[in-house]
């Protein structure tokens, strides 16, 4: 394996709590982040000086004025207890962001097949951003099974809002979605399963949650977009997937490589039999399908 896909599986599917130490001078930072060099290995501790979105836990310096733990400098270790107290709490899953360069180019299919492949082994959650709304099409669903309303931070209203689907929950994303519904909803399904995975279709970078896959066709312009996406975010880590590379073109993984400028994650192949899956609003399931089998090996590195 190549660095960049070394440094993706650990950063992204054995990262289990963020944990965000906020501070403005640079030695109070490096002071509290030496607080927290006993973490556990699943535990990512970055350094901001404003507080960001999508930490497990806030740990700020005296030198800022937010909500979070504070830190002490005559009591280092103790932020660290107290994260660890907090955190022994409650229940915090892992969730799995699903984007593509565009439209088109299989973002829906990979996330539900994922779905379906984690949930044999894990409680599992499919959520729908993708403001497209194709999922309910694509499972044969009722559009109006999407009752976001009845979520809150329990399980109860996830429980009866997220539709059964071959091992998994599914949520689609209904027409209308309200102001701060969208977080309501990850939250209660990362405190619920085990696993959640997102769809959200052509990348929304307001929604970006890490650890991600970003979903690529198998063509030269195609891999040229997703670099100059990735370009812009170099602190973000990204596993990229071409879909559907196969015969009926020259093109190959090397020359895909060599635009995107990194190592492919994962090269999902051609199979007619998903496309016959996608027209009669089903899931793949046959066994010898070289897309699917593939699809399993990625479910292995996010539940491994």
């Amino acid at each position: 394996m190549s660095r960049l896909t070394n440094r993706f599986l650990r950063q992204c599917w054995v990262v289990r709590v963020r944990v965000a130490i906020v501070g403005r001078d640079p030695d109070l930072r490096m002071a509290a982040a030496r607080a927290f060099d006993a973490a556990p290995a699943d535990w990512q501790v970055r350094l901001f000086e404003d507080v960001p979105e999508g930490a497990h836990a806030v740990v700020v310096c005296p030198d800022v004025d937010s909500h979070g733990i504070l830190f002490d400098p005559s009591q280092p270790a103790a932020a660290f207890e107290e994260v660890e107290a907090r955190l022994a709490c409650g229940h915090e899953g892992r969730s799995i962001h699903v984007a593509g360069t565009g439209g088109g180019v299989g973002t829906t299919s990979v996330a539900i097949h994922l779905a379906a492949a984690l949930g044999r082994t894990s409680s599992t959650c499919l959520i729908e951003l993708d403001p497209n709304r194709a999922m309910a099409d694509r499972l044969g669903l009722d559009p109006s099974d999407a009752r976001w309303e009845e979520i809150d931070d329990g399980s109860d209203g996830l429980g009866r809002a997220a539709v059964p689907i071959g091992g998994f929950r599914v949520l689609t994303r209904p027409e209308v979605v309200a102001d701060g519904t969208c977080k309501c909803v990850l939250e209660a399904a990362i405190n619920t399963f085990a696993l959640t995975i997102i769809d959200a279709g052509a990348f929304s970078p307001s929604c970006v949650h890490q650890p991600s896959l970003l979903v690529m066709p198998p063509s030269l312009p195609g891999a040229r977009r997703a670099r100059a996406f990735l370009d812009e975010r170099p602190d973000e880590v990204w596993g990229v997937v071409s879909n559907r590379l196969g015969p009926g073109s020259e093109t190959t993984r090397a020359m895909i490589e060599r635009n995107l400028g990194r190592r492919l994650l994962s090269e999902l192949p051609c199979t007619p039999g998903l496309r016959d899956a996608e027209d009669e609003g089903r899931i793949l399931s046959t066994p010898w399908s070289r897309w699917l089998q593939k699809i399993t090996r990625l479910a292995a590195l996010v539940s491994g």
